[in-house]
């Protein structure tokens, strides 16, 4: 893959808006269901398509008055994993690290044959004497986004308010899967005719924890490069961003590293 980090400023609100996963927009406001098929519900279907169709305008306002930012930082990177840990190296070279990504593994009991996966698990192994490669990214859409929430407040228009914030939320995650199609079929390029690898988020139950998101703003330069900040407790400002790595191994698959007890 071409190696080191790109930055990624404007990108097009309406190709990302063709993205958005609708299902996802409509569990936030529990309704429950299935798009396109819930708005046939005899229960939910009227009140899914209502929002539904406010949704549409409210991105047609967004859009026309560029009420968001869509801006990103990625990075592909030489790597190798030792245990549970990725090592992620200044270049080609492998002689320097740049930084150790520490993970989490499933420890959970499972069936025999059946192994507690890890993500390092997806990286070739130090002694394998393999070249591999991790990516790493950081998405925002929430640049420029409290103006236009504090006016609709002002205005004492709260659903317009909580509307443009879901729909932010979703726009965020629809840049996720958009840039990670690029990714793999184009950019580093490694699957052109099917979906492969995953784009795991810090935060999620992949990978918990929020602090190796320091690692990846510190590798990406992601306070300088999209003005997205980590509070003291690592969530994220603005709120409506994603920070992760790529995986572009075809055994790599999301899991849990939490047990069904926690």
């Amino acid at each position: 893959p071409p190696l080191g980090v790109e930055i990624i400023k404007n990108y097009s609100l309406k190709e990302i808006s063709e993205y958005i996963n609708w299902t996802q927009f409509l569990h936030a406001w529990e309704l429950n269901g299935k798009y396109p098929q819930i708005l046939k519900d005899p229960v939910k279907g009227e009140e899914a398509s209502k929002l539904i169709d406010d949704a549409k305008d409210m991105i047609s306002e967004i859009i026309e008055n560029n009420m968001m930012t869509a801006n990103a930082v990625y990075g592909l990177f030489p790597a190798n994993s030792v245990d549970d840990d990725i090592k992620v190296y200044k270049d080609e070279n492998r002689e320097e690290i740049k930084v150790i990504l520490t993970n989490q593994r499933n420890q959970e009991l499972l069936e025999d044959g059946k192994p507690n996966l890890c993500l390092s698990d997806f990286i070739a192994p130090v002694d394998s004497e393999k070249n591999d490669y991790v990516g790493a990214f950081t998405i925002s859409t929430g640049v420029g986004l409290t103006q236009w929430i504090d006016k609709f407040k002002a205005d004492n228009d709260s659903y317009k308010a909580l509307l443009l914030q879901t729909l932010a939320d979703r726009f965020v995650e629809a840049f996720s899967e958009l840039l990670f199609k690029k990714i793999r079929t184009n950019i580093w390029g490694y699957s052109i005719y099917k979906e492969q690898g995953i784009k795991p988020a810090y935060g999620y139950p992949t990978c918990p924890d929020h602090s190796e998101k320091q690692k990846i703003f510190d590798l990406l330069g992601v306070a300088e490069n999209l003005g997205v900040k980590l509070t003291e407790n690592f969530a994220m400002d603005p709120v409506s961003s994603v920070c992760g790595l790529y995986l572009a191994n075809k055994e790599a698959r999301y899991f849990s590293v939490r047990t069904s007890k926690d």
